[in-house]
């Protein structure tokens, strides 16, 4: 019987009579939970820890080298970041079965039952708590902080990359389009860079008119951690509006009228240095019209958040606030003690009456030579299927210290190598919290706020 992907068969039978499948010789698989152009999600369990896990199968990781560059990002961003809790982690890249051929991949995260998207869309008749709304945005933006203070661009924000579960716990995930920056001896790395990033909906000024210089970008440098904060200022609106603030953009030229509509044109000093010459005849034969402003959209929203969204909504990336800086606005003050209580880590197995501190961990320094393999790439000086697929297996072999050696190198086998402790973990950072209620010593168990929308939490038993 030909099993999904390199998984086993199981001796034990499912509750209705089918048999179980297990991947990587640690995964029981659940069902699926989402599928899409790149392959599938599913829900599976940790047999070793008995936890929920998510398992997302990439089919065809070499057919395109977006792909497999996206897919090489999303694993290295994801393993050096680890240990944050607004950070979705990543626990285990299962070994393929031939090194020298395989196709696809198999990584393993924390277990997060919904999406922001889904989310906001079900509770559009409903509405939302202020207090829920302000959770929501203060782990983001605490995410995005941490991910901006490791010196990475997300570049793909939207409600559809943020995961959520029934205690408000919100995390980042999908860095397959991030990228990092560093310094450079001649600042020329416009090759690693495109303005067409971000869905259209969330997309800052700064990418849809990119000022064009010998460099290909404004000054040298394409763009900012800006377009996050951005993006997180839609997200933001998005949560009291239920709808996307700029969804009715079809192309790049509206969404631009949008927001000249929502901001006003751009003052002169901003317009000269961030816009082309035809886009600045454009704005001088235009008549002078009064912006719509966030508080006419926003009739429900509290004073202290329209404040807030028009701060990270700035035409001009150099004025706009930093993601630390929205974190650290008083509009958040009386939910950050909440926030800290669902960073704590879940008490140890072998209990104790001491209560854990809210996690806090400082943003790594990563290396240029971890992602070197972009300009290898981008130069097109070598193979770069055989250059990323080495490097795929390079990365791997990292969540199996112990194994990998024998199999780097060797003759192909087929194997399930089991990740290390540490490589679970994330590295030597705290283990994330687990999902669902917990006590910290006599402390009340975390409530849960919401329910998710039917069928997220239990997603029907069906084979991949």
């Amino acid at each position: 019987m030909a099993l999904p992907g390199g998984a086993v068969e199981a001796r034990e039978q499912a509750p209705n009579g089918a048999p179980e499948y297990i991947w990587g010789s640690r995964y029981r698989l659940r069902g699926v939970m989402g599928r899409g152009g790149y392959g599938c999600v599913m829900s599976a369990i940790d047999i070793k820890t008995n936890t929920p896990v998510a398992i997302k199968r990439v089919d065809s990781v070499f057919q395109s080298l977006p792909m497999v560059l996206r897919i090489l990002r999303e694993v290295k961003f994801n393993r050096h970041l680890a240990g944050h809790p607004n950070l979705v982690a990543i626990r285990d890249v299962l070994w393929p079965g031939d090194s020298n051929s395989f196709k696809e991949v198999r990584m393993v995260f924390d277990s997060m039952p919904c999406d922001l998207d889904r989310f906001i869309r079900s509770r559009s008749g409903t509405g939302l708590e202020e207090q829920v709304i302000k959770m929501l945005m203060l782990q983001l933006l605490n995410g995005l902080a941490y991910l901006h203070g490791a010196r990475v661009l997300h570049r793909d924000l939207k409600p559809a990359n943020v995961l959520i579960d029934e205690m408000c716990r919100l995390k980042i995930c999908d860095l397959g389009l991030a990228r990092a920056y560093f310094e450079t001896g001649d600042g020329d790395h416009s090759h690693l860079w495109t303005a067409h990033v971000v869905s259209r909906s969330y997309r800052a000024p700064e990418l849809i008119v990119p000022h064009t210089t010998r460099m290909g970008f404004r000054n040298g440098v394409p763009y900012s951690a800006a377009i996050d904060v951005w993006a997180a200022g839609c997200i933001f609106a998005e949560l009291f509006m239920f709808e996307p603030l700029f969804g009715q953009a079809r192309d790049q030229a509206r969404l631009l009228e949008m927001i000249f509509d929502l901001l006003g044109a751009p003052l002169y000093d901003v317009a000269v240095r961030m816009c082309p010459p035809e886009l600045l005849d454009h704005l001088r034969r235009q008549p002078a019209r009064p912006p719509l402003g966030l508080s006419g959209l926003l009739p429900g929203a509290p004073a202290g958040a329209v404040e807030l969204i028009a701060r990270m909504l700035v035409f001009d990336p150099d004025a706009r606030i930093s993601a630390a800086e929205a974190a650290a606005s008083p509009y958040f003050n009386d939910v950050r003690q909440e926030v800290a209580d669902l960073d704590r880590p879940p008490p140890p197995v072998w209990g104790g009456a001491a209560e854990p501190p809210a996690v806090r961990v400082s943003p790594p320094t990563l290396r240029s030579a971890d992602f070197d393999f972009e300009t290898r790439v981008g130069n097109g000086t070598v193979n770069a299927a055989e250059v990323l697929r080495q490097e795929l297996l390079a990365e791997i072999a990292c969540f199996h210290p112990e194994g990998s050696g024998q199999v780097l190198g060797g003759p192909s086998a087929e194997r399930h190598l089991e990740p290390s402790d540490a490589a679970v973990r994330g590295g030597g950072h705290p283990p994330p919290p687990s999902v669902g209620n917990h006590t910290w010593g006599g402390r009340t168990p975390l409530p849960t706020r919401f329910n998710l929308p039917a069928g997220m939490t239990d997603p029907a038993l069906r084979h991949p």
